[in-house]
């Protein structure tokens, strides 16, 4: 009799769970400060037009690059592009607490870091299937998507206490502290390569 994998077999799975502590941290930091943007454009600029145009730059990234990304991912090893993008990624948002009284320098780091964004998601999407067993992959990929969502609401409904109580710059600076420590959770992921 075979049997069904369970949340705790999935999770101690060592290359899943490298994946996903990262997807955690990744995401929170990424959905907390798009919407810190969103209010520090605002309290910058008092323009609706300004938000509008960084929701451009959040969203634009996703129609240049979306029809690239997954060629790109399929033949570059999926360690090394989440390594990067967490490296880079950290970088860029410990330069907006320099940058973040210049909306042109917001603008392009927004830009940069949701194209990284584009890049991420499916470097770790197809990673999943090279670290999991087949019988695993419907457990691994639904923890995945739960993990997405909630990250989401977390990271934007923990935004608004973190710069009400201890600022912008700490925001952007906990971020990158969290962005760094995947970078380094990152450096013992196994290579995750397609078969050639």
């Amino acid at each position: 009799m075979i049997e069904k994998p369970s949340f705790a077999s999935v999770i101690a799975n060592r290359g899943f769970l490298n994946l996903w502590v990262n997807q955690i941290l990744v995401q929170l930091s990424f959905n907390a400060l798009n919407f810190a943007l969103i209010v520090w454009v605002f309290k910058l600029t008092d323009s609706n037009f300004a938000v509008s145009a960084l929701l451009f730059s959040i969203y634009l990234p996703g129609v240049i690059l979306g029809l690239f990304t997954g060629v790109l991912v399929d033949i570059i090893d999926r360690r090394k592009i989440i390594m990067m993008i967490d490296f880079c990624l950290s970088a860029l948002f410990f330069s907006l607490i320099f940058f973040k009284g210049s909306f042109p320098a917001i603008l392009l780091i927004t830009f940069l870091i949701n194209a990284l964004g584009q890049f991420y998601a499916p470097a770790e999407a197809s990673a999943i299937p090279m670290v999991v067993r087949r019988s695993q992959l419907l457990t691994a990929n639904s923890i995945f998507s739960v993990t997405l969502y909630s990250c989401f609401l977390l990271g934007f409904g923990l935004a608004g206490p973190l710069i009400n109580h201890l600022g912008m710059n700490f925001l952007f600076g906990l971020g990158g502290v969290v962005l760094a420590v995947a970078f380094l959770l990152s450096l013992a992921f196994p290579s995750i390569k397609s078969a050639s």
